[in-house]
């Protein structure tokens, strides 16, 4: 909808542009044809301008009603997050995965050896002062993306292998994503079924799927809750 009103303001001030134009050329002659035609002008001009006036104010009310709209959205989303934290995991499709941090479980060597390498990468990964990226423009617009000849990056595949590389720069690219100033993991609702961003809409399915059983067990017990339901 919002793209749609500047697409039309865009079209709107091409046209007063036009008209605009027209009304200079006439005002070069001064016969009584040309004087109807520049008032005749001068009324188009003024009700585009009107036009104008009229699409500023609703493409501010609809910035406004989007922007509050996003605002919501966010807030429900960090409720969501906050209440996922208090539900058991089990196999749930949905639960809270923790962008930036890395898995010490996926290191492939014993426990102690992977809690000393994960803390000192983890420590690697938080330094605001490595950035191993570089800016590119893709499609006109700028991003960051991984700058695999980077120093350390180089170093560490040569002495941990692709697999500590793969997850460290994977780690990066999601603490440079959610969050680049703090350098610390961000708690984000996904979906480990299909390993990517949980929808809100998905959530809150899986919350009603994990809380069925227990309602369930609720009601086998107590027959108030039966018949509080059937009624």
């Amino acid at each position: 909808m919002l793209q749609q009103q500047l697409d039309a303001k865009e079209k709107l001030q091409l046209e007063i542009q036009q008209l605009h134009g027209k009304f200079m050329a006439v005002m070069e002659h001064e016969d009584s044809e040309s004087k109807r035609k520049i008032e005749e002008l001068g009324e188009k001009l003024q009700d585009k301008y009107d036009e104008t006036e009229a699409m500023e104010s609703l493409n501010q009310t609809l910035v406004i009603k989007d922007r509050n709209s996003n605002n919501e959205l966010q807030n429900a989303r960090k409720e969501m997050i906050a209440g996922f934290q208090d539900l058991s995991v089990g196999r749930a499709k949905i639960g809270i995965k923790r962008m930036g941090e890395l898995d010490m479980n996926a290191f492939g060597m014993p426990l102690d050896l992977a809690s000393e390498l994960c803390a000192k990468l983890e420590a690697e990964i938080k330094d605001p002062n490595w950035h191993p990226f570089r800016v590119v423009h893709v499609d006109g617009k700028e991003m960051e993306v991984l700058w695999e000849a980077d120093g350390k990056l180089q170093k560490l595949k040569e002495e941990h292998g692709e697999e500590i590389y793969a997850l460290v720069t994977k780690a990066l690219a999601e603490i440079n994503g959610y969050n680049p100033s703090g350098r610390f993991p961000v708690a984000e609702l996904w979906n480990y079924k299909e390993g990517r961003k949980a929808t809100l809409k998905e959530a809150v399915h899986d919350v009603m799927k994990q809380l069925q059983p227990c309602r369930l067990t609720r009601e086998s017990v107590d027959p108030f809750v039966r018949l509080g339901s059937s009624g």
